[in-house]
């Protein structure tokens, strides 16, 4: 089975923020060379998160990695619910869907979905967690192997002792 595209994603943009603030950090950061290396790393940060708001999980580990990421972009206004997405996430993370948990995070797409304040990065936080939702609420197939069963080798001296029979449990009279 092929590694969920938003796993693969979130790393990629996970690594890149940590080149983006190395270079920024460093002593002599802000001379032309520097400034362009950064500015071309934050452009394909931003070709990155448009992949990700287009990117459907289809694990659960992926959809905690985008539930996480809306926590991390939640408005101010918004900003209570990021402790129950955080927890979400990791549990998520750990593999674990629940029913309340995916029913609780459709109440809040919806409930921020109709905000008439969802304009500009509370849009795309609502689209993350909408992903989010689809990519948990898809079904797990397990595939388990079949093996055929195992019959051992017939014993002669267990089989000279004739056939072994099971009592049947005794009958008990129902009184009415």
């Amino acid at each position: 089975m092929p590694i969920d595209p938003v796993i693969l994603l979130a790393e990629e943009i996970h690594t890149l923020e940590k080149q983006v603030h190395t270079v920024c950090k460093r002593d002599g950061a802000y001379d032309r060379q520097g400034m362009e290396a950064v500015n071309l790393m934050v452009g394909r940060l931003r070709s990155l998160y448009g992949e990700l708001l287009e990117t459907t999980p289809t694990s659960a580990i992926g959809a905690g990695e985008l539930v996480r990421f809306a926590a991390d972009r939640l408005p101010f206004a918004q900003g209570r619910y990021a402790s129950h997405l955080y927890r979400i996430a990791e549990r998520l993370g750990d593999g674990e869907r629940s029913q309340a948990d995916l029913i609780w995070l459709r109440a809040l797409v919806e409930a921020l979905a109709s905000d008439s304040a969802s304009v500009g990065a509370a849009n795309r936080t609502v689209q993350m967690l909408a992903l989010a939702v689809k990519g948990m609420a898809q079904p797990v197939v397990v595939w388990r192997a079949a093996l055929p069963v195992h019959v051992p080798a017939h014993d002669l001296r267990a089989l000279s002792s004739g056939p072994t029979m099971v009592a049947p449990p005794p009958f008990v009279p129902q009184s009415f």
